[in-house]
């Protein structure tokens, strides 16, 4: 068998089994349709940037596009919702002196999720007080 048979068939196959199981996706290097709730939970303006990675390029990408992927403030009390993706996504918070965005970085906090590992395709990142000062967790 030559090698574009052997890739047709393969892709045949893997195709047939997907179709298969509608709830099924593939799990290695794949475009996954996601999204990431971003809460912020504190009495302080942040600093969100989101980069994304894959299993098939694990380097991290700062997300730039669509604009609701972009780096952006969230301010006090705010909730946004990002489209991801990719299959891992880390969020990072900026988190500044004041409510209206305005003074040093107090705290640089950030978390990391697998996207498509399980069935869940949506996550929440939430900005709150912590011991430390302020931590960005997914829930």
């Amino acid at each position: 068998m030559n090698k574009t048979l052997a890739v047709a068939v393969l892709a045949a196959t893997f195709l047939s089994s997907v179709a298969a199981k509608p709830d099924a996706h593939p799990k290695v290097g794949t475009t996954l349709l996601a999204q990431v709730t971003l809460i912020n939970r504190t009495d302080k303006c942040a600093w969100i940037t989101i980069y994304t990675s894959t299993a098939l390029d694990p380097t991290w990408h700062k997300r730039s596009s669509p604009a609701a992927s972009a780096p952006q403030w969230l301010k006090p009390g705010e909730t946004r919702i990002s489209p991801i993706n990719d299959e891992q996504v880390k969020v990072l918070a900026e988190v500044k002196e004041r409510a209206d965005c305005t003074g040093g970085t107090i705290r640089e906090t950030y978390d990391i999720r697998k996207i498509g590992w399980e069935n869940v395709h949506n996550r929440t990142a939430v900005l709150m007080p912590s011991a430390e000062g302020y931590n960005l967790w997914f829930q």
